[in-house]
């Protein structure tokens, strides 16, 4: 069985206004044992706070360049990898909107029923309690962001809990534990990360050095864009750099814990997928957050893999 990966492209790399060239990939299919990790709203250059991360896939995986994902908003983008359609097809087109389409984790299911399939962290914003059966683990976070990432709701297997540890450590123990248990069986895990999301805390103990974070293409005026994104203020690069050396913390801190699981994975021919649901903007070209212009930073996304080069090729 293969799954579907989305990829889409423009000859100027600005904005995002192409088809949607379809690739049936069988990267999930080739291996028995397979983590998606999925990063909230982390650009491509945010990977360079994952020193660990990137190295190990650099001397043994696979990283792939210029890959975007097919919305800068994060669940119409994550629907897309859920169900491999385009966001006219998966009908998720605003973050408030439910998933009603079925999941590439149900075909795997309905295909091999031996298979199993978890999802951690965050599913939608729509998400109202209701769990999805295609899961044998679900543990989803409550509401549209965790305001607090050291005290946050959680809906493990139908049942609210109220988890009191930081939350990318939790969910590197909650997979771990998934992949320990199923380590003789097929398994295909979801694991969303909220790093670098807002408000991207990390424990006090942690220290980051902001010195080496960056800005890109700040308060630079796009003259391709329409004239309202023309017509922009000027942002504050105190207040931006501020924002981007948290982002970037929170990347690091989750390099610290990710690289040795994914190491682990790794030496026992598990395989591992890491992208973004969709890029951010710092700043470029003098905007922030996520927008619907569909610019280079909000859609485009780092693609990092444990499979070898022969197998992405």
């Amino acid at each position: 069985m293969s799954t579907v990966i989305i990829i889409c492209y423009h000859s100027s790399m600005r904005y995002f206004v192409c088809l949607c060239i379809i690739l049936i990939c069988p990267w999930i299919a080739l291996a028995q044992q397979t983590v998606l990790i999925t990063l909230d709203d982390a650009r491509p250059d945010d990977i360079r706070y994952m020193p660990l991360t990137r190295e190990y896939i650099k001397q043994n995986g696979t990283s792939v360049s210029g890959a975007f994902v097919s919305c800068p908003l994060c669940c119409p983008s994550r629907a897309t990898m859920m169900t491999g359609l385009s966001v006219t097809n998966h009908g998720v087109k605003v973050n408030k909107s439910p998933l009603t389409k079925t999941t590439i984790f149900e075909q795997f299911k309905l295909n091999k029923p031996q298979i199993k399939t978890g999802i951690i962290g965050k599913y939608l914003n729509s998400y109202n309690g209701e769990r999805r059966p295609e899961f044998d683990l679900w543990n989803v976070y409550s509401g549209v962001m965790i305001s607090n990432w050291f005290q946050f709701k959680t809906n493990l297997d139908g049942n609210w809990k109220i988890i009191k540890q930081y939350v990318s450590d939790y969910y590197i123990d909650q997979a771990r534990a998934f992949t320990d248990q199923y380590k003789d069986q097929p398994y295909l895990l979801y694991l969303h990360f909220t790093a670098p999301h807002f408000p991207a805390q990390v424990p006090a103990s942690f220290n980051f050095n902001c010195d080496k974070v960056r800005l890109s293409h700040f308060n630079q005026i796009d003259m391709q864009a329409p004239i309202r994104y023309r017509q922009l203020p000027e942002l504050s690069r105190a207040k931006l750099l501020a924002r981007a050396c948290k982002r970037a913390a929170s990347m690091s801190y989750l390099d610290m814990i990710l690289a040795p699981y994914i190491q682990e994975l790794d030496q026992q021919g598990m395989k591992v997928i890491i992208v973004s649901d969709n890029g951010y903007m710092l700043g470029d070209f003098r905007q922030t957050k996520k927008t619907y212009l569909m610019s280079k930073s909000s859609v485009l996304s780092s693609l990092l893999s444990t499979f070898p080069s022969t197998r992405v090729a």
